[in-house]
């Protein structure tokens, strides 16, 4: 899937306008381990999913947060049987304060947790870093908004 400048998404056939997402922030969690995105895709029993897409603008961070929790990554299940450490790390940020939600991204071993505020997302990031020095934590500002077109705005440069 590609993201356009214009916030546009699709793998070519299909091309539809992203919704705007609401302010927000993330903690990102790697926890060292190699996973190869071809065995995660053997490893998937059965189709994909139907895309779910929706075009209305949420209000915060909690209201996707919700929209988030009715849907699931596919290649979730298959990435944590090929690698357990998978659901710690999954676990460890759910456990931090503030968090809304925690999944694993794209076909891992990264995960993620969604906070409404900045300094939620840090003191999760201080708090795994403590009981994780293995693990690569970082917390970061979900592009939403303004942010967005000026990054769009920016990459024609």
């Amino acid at each position: 899937v590609r993201i356009d400048r214009y916030g546009t998404k699709g793998v070519g056939e299909t091309i539809a306008r992203a919704a705007p997402l609401p302010p927000a922030w993330l903690l990102l969690v790697n926890p060292g381990i190699g996973l190869s995105t071809a065995e995660v895709f053997k490893t998937l029993d059965g189709a994909f999913s139907q895309p779910h897409r929706w075009s209305d603008t949420l209000g915060d961070a909690a209201e996707l947060a919700e929209r988030l929790r009715q849907r699931h990554n596919d290649l979730e299940t298959p990435a944590r049987t090929l690698e357990p450490t998978i659901d710690a790390v999954l676990q460890a940020i759910a456990a931090t304060e503030g968090c809304l939600l925690a999944r694993m991204s794209g076909s891992g071993a990264t995960c993620f947790g969604l906070y409404a505020r900045r300094a939620e997302a840090e003191a999760a990031e201080a708090a795994l870093h403590e009981a994780q020095p293995q693990w690569w934590v970082a917390a970061a500002p979900l592009l939403h908004g303004p942010l967005v077109q000026s990054w769009w705005e920016a990459s024609d440069d």
